[in-house]
């Protein structure tokens, strides 16, 4: 599955939006592309995404610290 629409990408980029806003973050999100490819054989999922976010370095520092990356 490729979503290349304008409208799609949109109405995802507002669901990622929110999901980080419910975590107590600020940060714009506009997503670029969105590739999902499915293995039937090894029945696994591969996602490709391109997204810009802006948000202020304390914002991203907050979400590598919640990820463990920090």
């Amino acid at each position: 599955m490729h979503i290349q629409s304008g409208f799609l990408r949109r109405l995802v980029s507002a669901a990622v939006g929110k999901a980080i806003q419910k975590q107590g973050l600020d940060a714009a999100v506009q997503l670029n592309d969105l590739r999902v490819n499915y293995a039937d054989k090894s029945r696994t999922v591969r996602v490709h995404l391109d997204i810009d976010a802006e948000m202020t370095q304390e914002a991203l520092v907050d979400i590598l610290s919640k990820a463990g990356v920090l």
